[in-house]
C-alpha cells in the first residue's frame, strides 16, 4: 500500500467483502475463495505463463481473529479516520499533568502520540457503536451535523439498537426521504478505544 501510494498507483481491491476474487482479478480467478482454490488458481496461472520461480509449502505464522478462531484476510478499505495533528499539542500538554506508574511509560505515550497524524476510528464488527453514516451504492457518503443530531434523537428515546432495528430512512431526516438518492446505512461500528476514551465526558456533561 505505501509503496504504491508513493509511485501515484492507485490502490484497488480485487477481494470483496467474503473473501473471493472479484472481476477485476480476471474471469479465472472470480468467485473464488482467496485462501484455498484461489489460491491454487493463482499458482496455475503463474506456472502456465512460466512465471513460478519455485513453490514449496512451510508452516509459518498468520494471523487469526481470536473470537471466530478463522483465519483473517487483510485488504485496503475504506475507513473513516480522526484527525490528530490539530489536537496533539493539547494532548501532550495532558500528558505532563499525569502521574504514570511506571514513569517510563511517559517515553512510549509521548512517542505514540508525536508521531500519529491520524486514528483509525472505524471497525467492521458485528457488535458496537455504530457509526452514523450513509452511502450510495455509487460511493456517495452523508454524514454532516443534521443527519448525526436526527439520529442522536433516536438514539436518545429508542437506544443505540435502533441503529440496526430501523431503516436507513426512518434514521434520516425528512429532506433526505426523496432527495433522489437510495441512501443505506453503514454497518461499521466505532473503535473501542475511542469510544470508551470519550463517551464519559457527554455521560458526565448530561448528568450535569
Amino acid at each position: 500500500y505505501a509503496i504504491c501510494r508513493a509511485n501515484g498507483i492507485d490502490v484497488y481491491v480485487c477481494v470483496d467483502d467474503g473473501g473471493h476474487f472479484t472481476s477485476d482479478a480476471g474471469s479465472e480467478l472470480e468467485g473464488k475463495f482467496i485462501l484455498t482454490e484461489g489460491n491454487q488458481a493463482v499458482v496455475n496461472i503463474l506456472a502456465r505463463n512460466n512465471h513460478l520461480l519455485h513453490l514449496k509449502k512451510y508452516v509459518h505464522r498468520y494471523p487469526y481473529d481470536w473470537r471466530s478462531k478463522t483465519p483473517i484476510i487483510q485488504r485496503a478499505t475504506k475507513q473513516w479516520f480522526c484527525r490528530l495533528d490539530t489536537i496533539q499539542n493539547d494532548a501532550l500538554a495532558g500528558l505532563e499533568a499525569v502521574n504514570l506508574v511506571p514513569p517510563s511509560a511517559r517515553a512510549r505515550l509521548s512517542s505514540m502520540l508525536v508521531s500519529r497524524k491520524e486514528w483509525c476510528i472505524s471497525r467492521q464488527r458485528h457488535w458496537g457503536l455504530p457509526i452514523p453514516a450513509f452511502h450510495t451504492q455509487d460511493g456517495d457518503v452523508l454524514m454532516n451535523e443534521e443527519t448525526i443530531k436526527h439520529v442522536e434523537r433516536i438514539v436518545a428515546t429508542k437506544g443505540s439498537d435502533a441503529w440496526w432495528q430501523l431503516s436507513a430512512k426512518e434514521l434520516l431526516p425528512e429532506k433526505y426521504h426523496n432527495d433522489g438518492k437510495e441512501w443505506i446505512k453503514t454497518h461499521d461500528t466505532m473503535d473501542v478505544w475511542f469510544d470508551s476514551g470519550s463517551s464519559w465526558y457527554p455521560v458526565l456533561n448530561c448528568a450535569e
